[in-house]
């Protein structure tokens, strides 16, 4: 199995994982938002818990979006620029269907409707069927009674995701509790890197969706 570095900066908590053989190694931060200030400290420890030199990486893996753009934004420029220094390809892993993979564990041959949360009462979302392949398109979604009148696989549904315990209330529809970290993309990143299905490093831009939510101080703000 080839050396493979994983990262997730799209939620609140940034975590790493590593491939190396059959092993696995995880690390997480639980310093909340605080991608920029720990990822770089994770990924050498990381490598130092599995004993690797960055030259003995096969390829990096990249939570893609949608997700924090902040977040998305630091993961992606690390990500890049450890591909460039080492001379090694990029694998870039649909957040959604790993946010489906960890909620698979917990209950296997469901239809995994994956949910991050996009503030207020919106989620970023997707439906994947028992093998993780999409039956929908990613798109922004508005959680009220009227975003549950799904009746296609309704039986099998099972939510998942931070954006899922939005839902409370508003459907009966099973809710997971999974919590998905670096280990779900890596894992399946090591499936595109057997298929060799890389990305481009130049053109390659994390899946945003939705731009920045900026606003601007009152205190910068003139009469």
């Amino acid at each position: 199995m080839a050396n493979i570095l994983s990262i997730e900066t799209t939620s609140n908590l940034c975590s790493v994982a590593l491939s190396k053989g059959e092993h696995v190694f995880e690390l997480s931060s639980q310093k909340p938002l605080a991608h920029a200030e720990v990822l770089a400290d994770i990924i050498n420890q990381i490598l130092i818990n599995s004993n690797l030199k960055p030259q003995d990486l096969d390829a990096i893996a990249i939570s893609e979006g949608p997700g924090s753009y902040t977040g998305l934004r630091i993961g992606t420029a690390t990500a890049k620029g450890i591909c460039v220094a080492l001379n090694i390809p990029l694998i870039a892993v649909s957040t959604l269907q790993s946010i489906a993979l960890a909620a698979q564990k917990t209950k296997a041959n469901r239809f995994y409707w994956a949910m991050i949360d996009a503030r207020r009462m919106e989620v970023y979302q997707a439906i994947y069927d028992e093998n993780l392949k999409p039956i929908s398109t990613v798109n922004n979604l508005i959680l009220d009674q009227t975003a549950f009148e799904i009746t296609e696989h309704r039986s099998k549904l099972f939510l998942c995701g931070d954006g899922a315990k939005k839902s409370i209330g508003l459907t009966e529809i099973e809710i997971s509790e999974s919590v998905f970290t670096a280990k779900e993309v890596l894992e399946l990143a090591i499936i595109k890197f057997e298929q060799t299905e890389f990305v481009d490093l130049d053109r390659f831009e994390p899946f945003y969706l939705k731009g920045a939510n900026i606003t601007i101080s009152k205190k910068t703000q003139t009469v």
